[in-house]
């Protein structure tokens, strides 16, 4: 039961800092296009896989993983 529970714990980790690494590096390439997005707020997925919601403010738009859209 113990190395269920740890391997369950070591999947959750690796999973939420896989998120973490996505949402860095979509906010470095925004900021790197578009210089004005300084003041990025949050970026979470959507229910939509590869799509990720940005907010800054009360404006929100959405780019995929790349932000290239």
């Amino acid at each position: 039961m113990k190395l269920v529970t740890s391997l369950l714990a070591v999947a959750a980790l690796a999973t939420g800092t896989g998120v973490f690494a996505q949402e860095a590096a979509i906010r470095k390439a925004l900021t790197e296009r578009i210089p004005q997005l300084q003041n990025i707020e949050e970026i979470s997925a959507t229910p939509m896989k590869g799509l990720y919601e940005v907010r800054m403010g009360t404006d929100v738009f959405y780019t995929d993983a790349g932000a290239t859209t």
